[in-house]
């Protein structure tokens, strides 16, 4: 039946009285219009202009979704998934399959549902996730959330804090208070995304102003942390978000599917890559491996300062290294010094932001000794460390013990290696000399660039990471 048919069903039941409303409804019904039939569904149901029977409901929901009629499947499904008064059985929930295959979000969301509640069928988790995925993909806001839920609690799928932001964002950018809620928790605790507590704060308000009262406490809390001025700058950045929302909205395509409101602005698009590097001139010069920036778009860099746009002025790609500009500001750096004072044998550390989608945005130590002096292959432009190294490490400052870069980590040995020789490398890892890196920046130093210790003050261990933390940054590749 086509919408005007299904209009003039329901203006039947407004203009002639329930009964006879309902009475051209069952006519229609019992000729087997679908439309009709999910609509009388929809009467049972509902209780409207009939008692509530859920039976009933049940049985013309039933008529119409065997002709294929997706919105009678979905609300098939739904009783059964959450009504106790209708016995829920393996046979009855393929209703609601069907609507699902036929690519109705909504039912796609309602099988999520049922199976993420263990009701009406086993307690399924991996088989939840399967489902709000496909119902999240097609721009259903509460598939959204519950998908970003299930990555933030590794219900069946592993535990990704960085998945679970994009689809607390997706709905957010949607108009969700609670996914908006979520996305300022993970803004402030740097939970998947790099902390920013202005950032955080600027999605409290926004939900606060829905009347979320998770965001409303989570408002206050933060309002405490930061004090006055950071405040006020929140707000603001709530007013630039709102404008942004606007504004995609009205410029998007009637056709275009909501869930493409990820794509509002730079600010909010999630990064395709990350790596480390080290800020090595107060200028804000930063060194880097050249395969973390590769076609990269747009780059931000998260230093001690916060965040910060740069652009790349330099790239080796023989060598493996890139030099980066830091858009504005000024800097700590660490000092370059030459390789050719390095001993095998000799103690190195890097810091860096190994895998920031599992184990977040904190800067990570690593420690380990010059295992050969040499690279793969007998390769003379790298050391070959013991230092553990994992992806995001790459591009991240190798260390001398009085905390000079000696090295920028690049590589390790990994599958193909194990493939080649039937065992798992162990700690096989790889970076490119300090020497080839001082000849990619020699037009950039100069006064910029501190000098490096030769030495002669000891540091401890711990020291010299404190003194390098403020110069290592996370490289934000878009």
């Amino acid at each position: 039946m086509k919408k005007g048919v299904l209009i003039l069903c329901f203006a039947l039941v407004a203009s002639l009285g329930p009964a006879s409303g309902r009475e051209q409804l069952e006519k229609a019904a019992a000729q087997g219009n679908a439309e009709a039939q999910f609509n009388l569904g929809n009467l049972y149901a509902n209780g409207e202009g009939v008692p509530k029977n859920l039976t009933k409901a049940t049985e013309w929901y039933r008529k119409a979704a065997d002709q294929g009629h997706i919105q009678a499947q979905n609300s098939l499904g739904r009783l059964y998934a959450n009504s106790d008064a209708i016995p829920k059985s393996l046979a009855e929930r393929h209703q609601l399959d069907k609507a699902a295959t036929q690519g109705d979000a909504t039912a796609k969301y309602s099988l999520r549902d049922k199976y993420a509640k263990g009701d009406g069928a086993p307690k399924d988790w991996a088989k939840a996730v399967e489902w709000y995925r496909k119902a999240a993909e097609q721009g259903n806001i509460s598939a959204q959330v519950n998908l970003g839920l299930m990555y933030d609690e590794g219900r069946g799928v592993p535990k990704n804090f960085m998945a679970a932001t994009k689809w607390f964002r997706k709905a957010a950018e949607q108009g969700d208070a609670s996914a908006q809620n979520n996305l300022g928790v993970a803004y402030g605790n740097g939970r998947g995304v790099p902390k920013d507590e202005i950032e955080g704060l600027a999605w409290f308000n926004i939900a606060a102003a829905s009347g979320d009262a998770g965001a409303v406490k989570n408002r206050g809390i933060m309002e405490a942390r930061v004090g006055r001025q950071l405040t006020l700058a929140a707000q603001q950045r709530s007013k630039q978000i709102l404008k942004e929302l606007e504004v995609a909205k009205q410029s998007r395509p009637p056709t275009q599917p909501n869930d493409s409101a990820a794509k509002i602005s730079p600010a909010t698009e999630t990064p395709k890559g990350s790596g480390t590097g080290a800020i090595i001139s107060s200028e804000g010069h930063v060194l880097t491996a050249a395969h973390v920036v590769a076609g990269a778009k747009r780059l931000k860099i998260l230093t001690s300062q916060g965040i910060k746009t740069a652009k790349i002025l330099r790239v080796d790609e023989a060598n493996d290294l890139a030099v980066l500009k830091l858009v504005d500001g000024t800097f700590s750096a660490l000092p370059v010094a030459p390789s050719r004072k390095v001993r095998l044998g000799q103690t190195v550390a890097t810091i860096g932001f190994p895998n920031v989608d599992i184990q977040g945005f904190s800067p990570k130590v690593t420690k380990g000794e010059i295992s050969s002096l040499n690279g793969i292959g007998d390769d003379p432009r790298a050391w070959q460390i013991s230092v553990p190294v994992q992806p995001g490490n790459s591009g991240g400052a190798l260390l001398d013990e009085s905390g000079n870069v000696i090295g920028v980590v690049v590589s390790k040995l990994g599958l193909k290696a194990a493939r080649a020789t039937g065992d798992i490398p162990q700690n096989v890892n790889y970076a490119v000399k300090s020497t080839y890196a001082l000849a990619l920046l020699e037009p950039y130093l100069g006064a910029n660039a501190p000098e490096p210790n030769d030495g002669t003050r000891k540091l401890s261990f711990e020291d010299m990471v404190a003194k390098a933390q403020p110069s290592v940054v996370l490289i934000l590749v878009y």
